[in-house]
C-alpha cells in the first residue's frame, strides 16, 4: 500500500518541525561566509612582498582594504602559527578586521591584535580549530556575529571593558571555553552566544544583563548551574535547550511566559514547579525532558502550546490548570510513562496526536465536555483496551485509534456519520465491529491491518466505501456488502489471505485494481452481470483461484487482472464474449456456458 502510512508520516513530519525550525533559527548565522576582498583601493603587506618569478605573484602576508584613511585587514595568507597583526599599513592605521579574515584557518594557534583595532567583523576566526589564544586590544568596541564560532581549542578570552556590542553566535561551539567575563556595557546576551559551549559548567548571568537571546545556552550539555537574577525581563526561545546537565533552574519574577522550546532536551530535570507569575507555556517547552517525573503547573497558566510535554517519557501524571480548555496538538506525544489519564471537565477539544505513541496508557477517561478530537489523537496507544467517546462527538478524524493493538472492541457515538480513513489502522486486537446505523461512509484503510477481524458486514446505509479498507486483514474469512456500491474499490481486500469466498454486490459495475490482490484462499469467483470492467491486478497472486465466471457485459479486462493465479485457471463465460477473447489472448482455458 503505497500511501497507507501517509497520515502517520504526516505526524512524524510535524513532530520534526520543531527540530527543523530550531536549526533554521539558530544556525543561519553559522554558515561560513565567502571571503571576498572586493575592489581594493590599496593593498600592502606586513611581511614579504614582490614576485617569486616573472609569472607567479606571491600573495602578501596580510591583505587590506583602505577607506577614509582607515585600513581593514581582509585576509591572512601567511604560514606562521603565532600571528601578530600590524597596527598600520603604509602609514594608514589598521582599525578593523573584516568579515571572515581568518575563517577556516586551522593552523594558527595565537593572534595578537594591536590597539589600533576597534572592531572585529563577523566570522573572523570561524572554524580556527587550533586557535588557543587571542589577545584583544583595549581599543576594541565591537565583536561581530560568529566571530569565534567553532574555535574549539580556545580556553580563555579576555574581553576589554571598551566592548559595547557582541554579535550572535560569537562564541558558539567554543567547546573548550570554561568561562567568558562580559564587559559592563553589554546588557543583553545575544542569540546563541554560547551555543554548544560544552566547556561551560556553571554560569551566573551578570547583573547588568536584562535579556537572554534565542538559544543563548543551547547545547551547553555540561552546564550544571545557571543563576539568573531578578533584573532579567526577557528570555528567548530555546535559551536552555539541550542543557542536559541542568537539574534545576529558577526563572526571574518578571518572566511571565515559558518560551518555545525553553527546556527542550533538558534531560537532567527530574521535577519542576512552575511559579505562579507564569501565564503561558510555549510550544515544545519541555519537549524530550526524558527524566522529568513531576511537573506542577499553577492555576495562573491559561495556555499550553503544542508538544509542550512531548516525549517526556518519565512523566506519570499531570494536572492541567482549570483555565486551560484545550489539549493542544501532540501535547503528550510519546509520553510512555503515562498509564492512566483523566481529562478534566473544562476541556473542550483534544488536538492532533495529543496522546500519540503513549504506548503504556491503559485507561483514558474523556469527559462529555469534549466535542472535538484531532487526527491520530490516540494513535499507537498500544496498551489501551477500551475507550468511551463523548456523545457530542460527531466526527472521527483520520487515524484516531490507529495502532491501538490492544483495543478489542469499540462503540462509536450515535452522531457519528463516517468511519474516517485509517480509523482502526493496525488495531490487531479488534475481533469484531458493527457499523452504526448513522454511518454512511467508510474511509480509506479504515480497518487496514486488523488481523483479528474474522467477519464483517457493511450495511445498506453505507453509500461510500474507500480503498484498502480491509487490506492485510489476514484472518478475515467472510465479508458481506449490502451497501449499494457500484465500484469494488482498489485494494479493498489487498492480501486478505483468509478470504475463501465473496459475493460481489449485484449493482457493481467495476472491480478496481488490486481489489483482491493476493487473496490466496480464493478458489473461485463469480462476477455478476452488472460488471463491465475488471482493473489491473484485480485478482493477481490469488494463487488458488482456479475458476472465474465472467458475464457477457464485461467489455474491459486488464491484462494483469489474473496474473499468477492457479496454474489451471479456467475462464467461464458466454461464447463469443469478451471473456473468451481475453482467455484466448492470455492463453487461459475457456469454457463456454
Amino acid at each position: 500500500m503505497n500511501n497507507r502510512k501517509k497520515g502517520l508520516n504526516r505526524l512524524t513530519r510535524t513532530c520534526l518541525l520543531i527540530l527543523l525550525s530550531m536549526t533554521l533559527v539558530f544556525m543561519s548565522a553559522c554558515a561560513k561566509a565567502s571571503a571576498t576582498t572586493g575592489s581594493e583601493s590599496a593593498a600592502t603587506t606586513a611581511g614579504t612582498t614582490g614576485a617569486a618569478d616573472a609569472t607567479t605573484v606571491e600573495k602578501p602576508t596580510f591583505e587590506f582594504t583602505i577607506a577614509d584613511s582607515k585600513a581593514s585587514l581582509t585576509a591572512y595568507n601567511g604560514s606562521d602559527t603565532e600571528v601578530t597583526l600590524p597596527s598600520e599599513t603604509d602609514g594608514t592605521p589598521v582599525t578593523a578586521i573584516a568579515d571572515s579574515a581568518f575563517s577556516g584557518n586551522t593552523t594558527i594557534t595565537s593572534v595578537i591584535i594591536p590597539d589600533s583595532v576597534t572592531s572585529i567583523g563577523s566570522q573572523v576566526f570561524y572554524g580556527c580549530t587550533a586557535l588557543t589564544s587571542v589577545t584583544l586590544p583595549k581599543s576594541l568596541t565591537s565583536i561581530g556575529e560568529a566571530a569565534f564560532y567553532g574555535c574549539s581549542a580556545l580556553t580563555s578570552l579576555a574581553i576589554p571593558e571598551t566592548v559595547t556590542a557582541i554579535g550572535g553566535y560569537a562564541f558558539a561551539n567554543c567547546t573548550a571555553l570554561p568561562e567568558v567575563v562580559l564587559p559592563k556595557a553589554i546588557t543583553a546576551l545575544s542569540e546563541c552566544l554560547f551555543y554548544g559551549c560544552t566547556g561551560l559548567t556553571q554560569y551566573t548571568v551578570p547583573s547588568q544583563i536584562t535579556s537572554l537571546g534565542d538559544g543563548v545556552f543551547y547545547g551547553c550539555a555540561n552546564l550544571t548551574s545557571l543563576t539568573l537574577h531578578e533584573g532579567i525581563t526577557g528570555i528567548g526561545q530555546y535559551a536552555f535547550a539541550n542543557c542536559s546537565g541542568l537539574t534545576s533552574i529558577s526563572l526571574p519574577g518578571n518572566i511571565t511566559s515559558i518560551n518555545t522550546g525553553l527546556f527542550y532536551g533538558c534531560s537532567g530535570l527530574t521535577a519542576y514547579t512552575i511559579t505562579d507569575q507564569i501565564t503561558s507555556i510555549g510550544e515544545g517547552a519541555f519537549y524530550e525532558c526524558t527524566n522529568l517525573k513531576e511537573l506542577n503547573i499553577p492555576e495562573s497558566v491559561t495556555t499550553i502550546g503544542n508538544y509542550a510535554f512531548s516525549s517526556c517519557t518519565s512523566l506519570t501524571g499531570i494536572k492541567l490548570p482549570s483555565k486551560v480548555t484545550a489539549i493542544s496538538d501532540s501535547l503528550f506525544n510519546g509520553c510512555t510513562g503515562l498509564t492512566q489519564f483523566t481529562i478534566d471537565n473544562q476541556i473542550a477539544s483534544i488536538g492532533e496526536g495529543a496522546f500519540y505513541n503513549c504506548t503504556n496508557l491503559k485507561e483514558l477517561i474523556i469527559p462529555e465536555s469534549v466535542t472535538e478530537i484531532g487526527q491520530y489523537a490516540f494513535g499507537n496507544c498500544s496498551a489501551l483496551t477500551a475507550l468511551n467517546l463523548p456523545a457530542g462527538i460527531t466526527a472521527l478524524n483520520e487515524g484516531l485509534l490507529s495502532g491501538c493493538t490492544s483495543l478489542a472492541a469499540m462503540s462509536l457515538p450515535a452522531g457519528v456519520t463516517a468511519i474516517s480513513a485509517k480509523l482502526f489502522y493496525g488495531c490487531t486486537g479488534l475481533t469484531a465491529f458493527d457499523i452504526p446505523a448513522a454511518v454512511t461512509s467508510i474511509g480509506e484503510g479504515a480497518f487496514y491491518g486488523c488481523t483479528g477481524l474474522t467477519a464483517f458486514v457493511i450495511p445498506a446505509t453505507v453509500t461510500e466505501v474507500g480503498q484498502y479498507i480491509f487490506g492485510d486483514c489476514t484472518a478475515l474469512t467472510k465479508v458481506e456488502i449490502a451497501a449499494p456500491i457500484t465500484v469494488i474499490p482498489a485494494n479493498l481486500f489487498y492480501n486478505c489471505t483468509g478470504l475463501t469466498g465473496f459475493t460481489i454486490p449485484a449493482g457493481a459495475t467495476e472491480i478496481g485494481e488490486n481489489a483482491f490482490y493476493q487473496c490466496t484462499g480464493l478458489t473461485e469467483m463469480t462476477i455478476p452481470g452488472s460488471v463491465i470492467k475488471i482493473g489491473a491486478n484485480a485478482f493477481a497472486n490469488c494463487s488458488a483461484l482456479a475458476k472465474v465466471t465472467i458475464p457477457a457485459n464485461v467489455s474491459e479486462i486488464d491484462s494483469t487482472a489474473f496474473t499468477s493465479c492457479a496454474a489451471g485457471l479456467a475462464i467461464y463465460g458466454a461464447k463469443s464474449s469478451y471473456a473468451e477473447t481475453f482467455a484466448s489472448e492470455n492463453s487461459l482455458t475457456f469454457n463456454a456456458q
